[in-house]
Parts: structure tokens; C-alpha cells; sequence
């Protein structure tokens, strides 16, 4: 009798205490939903907030090509971001085993994707005004869509080309354009 009277108040310690630790995850579980979806909502990419162990080759890459960042985030890629159009792009598609580094690099706010080997794929920068961009690219914007407003430009790389994605509206209508840098218009839509 003396061993059930020692042993049961320690036994219900114990439950008590797992029912705690459960509900503290649940609510950090909770937390970060509530944080991918307001991403989600304006129109952020969203972040896949697990832990991500970056490879060697894959930090040491980046480090490479941007040794100014900042405030560098990892996180694995998420087919989810509605924003990213890969085939407009011309960019292989990426999968969830892949990696994104969000950062700020001279002032902007950078996106970086790379494969799961650590090889880099592409970056994209939002540009905040037409005069970031290139003569030639501005000459395109005067000739053809003067009487057009800019809505946004993304400034991107990868391995082959430098181009600038800008949207343009005139009332109603829309117009999107992949320009390379040298003024060349790669797609409209």
C-alpha cells in the first residue's frame, strides 16, 4: 500500500508535466501558422520557419557572391509562393529540398534560390524606380509604354542573364514585360 501511495503522486506529476510541454508546442505550432499565413496575405514569399542546416558548399557559395549581406534568413523552398512564376522566368523549378536565403545587400532586399547540391539558380531584387535600371532598358519603357504606369520591378539574375521583369498598367490594361539588360524585350504578356 505504501508503494502505490509514494508511486501515485509521481505518476500524476508526470502527466501533468507532459500535458504541459504538449500545449506550450501547440501554441508555438499555432504561432507560426498565424505568422505564414499573414505573410501569405500580403503577399510575402513565404518562409518555411523549421530549422534548415545549410551545407558547407551551399553557405560558403553565397558568402561568396554576396560578402555584404545582411540579415540573412535560410529556409527551404515553398511551392507555395504564388508570386514566383519559374517557367515565365526561365528558371529550373525548384522543389522543397531546395533553399532560399532572404537578405539585404546594398540597401535592397534580395531573394536567392539554390538547388539542394549548393549550386546557385537565381536572385531577384525589387527595384524601386525605373532609374535603377539600365539605359536600354529605360529606352524600351519611353518607346513602346510611355503613356503606361510602372506598377513593380524585379531586377533578376541567374546564370546566364541579367533581366528586369516589369509590370505596366494604362487603366484596365496590364502589360508585363522580361527584358534583358541590353533592352531586348524576352517575353510580354
Amino acid at each position: 500500500m505504501k508503494l502505490i501511495t509514494n508511486v501515485l503522486p509521481i505518476f500524476l506529476l508526470f502527466i501533468i508535466g507532459a500535458c504541459k510541454d504538449s500545449s506550450s508546442e501547440k501554441e508555438t505550432m499555432t504561432d507560426t501558422t498565424k505568422t505564414m499565413m499573414e505573410n501569405q496575405m500580403d503577399n510575402k514569399p513565404v518562409m518555411d520557419t523549421m530549422t534548415v542546416e545549410i551545407p558547407t558548399t551551399t553557405r560558403t557559395g553565397f558568402e561568396a557572391k554576396y560578402p555584404q549581406a545582411s540579415n540573412v534568413k535560410w529556409s527551404y523552398y515553398n511551392d507555395n509562393d504564388k508570386d514566383m512564376d519559374w517557367e515565365w522566368r526561365g528558371w529550373p523549378m525548384m522543389d522543397t529540398k531546395d533553399y532560399v536565403a532572404t537578405f539585404n545587400w546594398d540597401g535592397s532586399d534580395y531573394w536567392a534560390w539554390y538547388d539542394q547540391d549548393g549550386n546557385w539558380i537565381s536572385s531577384s531584387t525589387k527595384i524601386k524606380d525605373n532609374t535603377g535600371l539600365p539605359a536600354a532598358v529605360n529606352a524600351v519603357i519611353t518607346k513602346d509604354y510611355s503613356d503606361y504606369t510602372i506598377v513593380e520591378i524585379d531586377k533578376e539574375n541567374d546564370k546566364d542573364r541579367e533581366a528586369y521583369e516589369i509590370e505596366l498598367n494604362k487603366g484596365d490594361e496590364k502589360v508585363k514585360l522580361l527584358i534583358s539588360a541590353d533592352g531586348k524585350i524576352m517575353k510580354k504578356k
